[in-house]
């Protein structure tokens, strides 16, 4: 069961999506340095229901790489 509970939170991370603000608050800057992010490929935004998201699990991988 433990491992179960594991491999489902793992692909809850995956999936979860954030709004610009909370991105901004992830990577503890402006919402205007997301936006910048975005323009120069260091964050990848996926246009869904109208807004812009981000993928958790790629916003932390780009800040390792930062």
């Amino acid at each position: 069961m433990e491992v179960n509970n594991k491999r489902a939170n793992s692909l809850e991370i995956t999936n979860k999506y954030l709004t610009k603000p909370e991105c901004a608050k992830l990577i503890k800057s402006a919402p205007s340095t997301v936006d910048k992010y975005r323009r120069l490929g260091i964050l990848q935004g996926y246009k869904i229901g109208g807004k812009i998201l981000f993928k958790l699990a790629e916003v932390e991988a780009a800040l390792i790489k930062v």
